[in-house]
């Protein structure tokens, strides 16, 4: 009786309600019919200041930072207790659990002296799996191996929400990244940047080995390669589109499409078995990744391993 009470008394309150605007950031002297944007936002943008350490700065910005702070406390929290959950594999072998995994990636991250003092030798393993690969067999395998690694390149497989049915996950097929976004290939008003690139690609090869000369022509194979593999993908504009992204087929149908790699392999490689369908998000990319992987030899694709290997250790 007691309860129902409190519950009626609940009922009985007013209910709060909250804004789903701030309204101290709108500027109520432009009229919503003439800027809408300044209406709703205008006081936020003549108060707030660009932190001098950001390019940009916004809500989602904001709450970014607080993000940071958060996972920040809960990790220096968890390297002071140091109390992790026994965790367990399937067959019974005792690994280290997600927050475990999180504090030794954070802290291994933060020891900037023992990185300093390894200098390129963490690299070295991988450039010289590189330089070992003989054929195009090869060098899908290697693409494989180093899915677990976080790709090698070219194209790269992954798990999300299936786009049109919420309820279940798909496999999706996306094209491997760039140097650079694919404007800076194939617009000439950023001509100059590639050209600088170009140069910054040339004096990592010297760092790792190559002279100068040799350095400069790796640059510009890298630097051309790039931009053939940039010009097939699709623009910003469509991929905000996500119609043109959902491209489902069976992996059969993806064999046909792109029949120089060997797809079923590469997801049975990567532990993906009995998958009915996978989502291709940039059909020209693949079918122009297709044909470019056919008619390049195996020392430029090489060549390109070498350089995403280079480049994604400098983060």
């Amino acid at each position: 009786i007691a309860s129902l009470g409190m519950i009626a008394c609940k009922q009985d309150k007013p209910e709060e309600k909250v804004a789903g605007i701030v309204l101290e950031n709108m500027d109520t002297s432009v009229k919503p019919t003439d800027d809408f944007f300044k209406h709703v936002n205008g006081t936020w943008i003549e108060k707030i200041e660009i932190p001098d350490d950001q390019t940009s700065w916004g809500g989602f910005n904001q709450l970014r930072k607080k993000t940071d702070a958060d996972v920040l406390t809960i990790l220096n929290k968890a390297i002071e207790e140091r109390d992790f959950p026994k965790v367990k594999d399937a067959q019974g072998k005792e690994i280290d659990s997600d927050q475990e995994k999180a504090v030794n990636y954070y802290e291994s991250i933060m020891d900037t002296v023992t990185r300093n003092k390894q200098g390129k030798d963490p690299v070295k393993p991988f450039l010289a799996k590189i330089d070992e690969l003989k054929t195009k067999k090869d060098i899908e395998d290697y693409i494989t191996n180093m899915a677990p690694y976080g790709g090698g390149g070219f194209y790269g497989f992954g798990v999300f929400n299936d786009l049109k049915n919420s309820s279940i996950n798909a496999g999706y097929m996306f094209p491997g990244g760039l140097g650079l976004s694919r404007d800076y290939y194939v617009d000439d008003k950023v001509k100059d940047k590639l050209v600088k690139y170009q140069e910054f690609v040339g004096k990592m090869f010297q760092e790792f080995g190559d002279d100068a000369e040799t350095a400069k022509k790796k640059a510009a194979t890298i630097v051309a390669f790039e931009a053939s593999l940039a010009e097939p993908m699709m623009t910003k504009e469509e991929s905000r589109d996500t119609r043109k992204m959902y491209n489902p087929m069976s992996i059969a149908e993806l064999q046909e499409m792109v029949p120089s790699i060997n797809w079923g392999a590469h997801l049975k490689g990567i532990g993906v078995k009995d998958l009915d369908r996978v989502i291709v998000t940039d059909i020209g990319y693949f079918k122009a990744l297709g044909t470019i992987f056919k008619t390049r030899s195996v020392e430029d694709i090489k060549l390109l391993l070498r350089w995403n290997t280079i480049n994604n250790s400098l983060g």
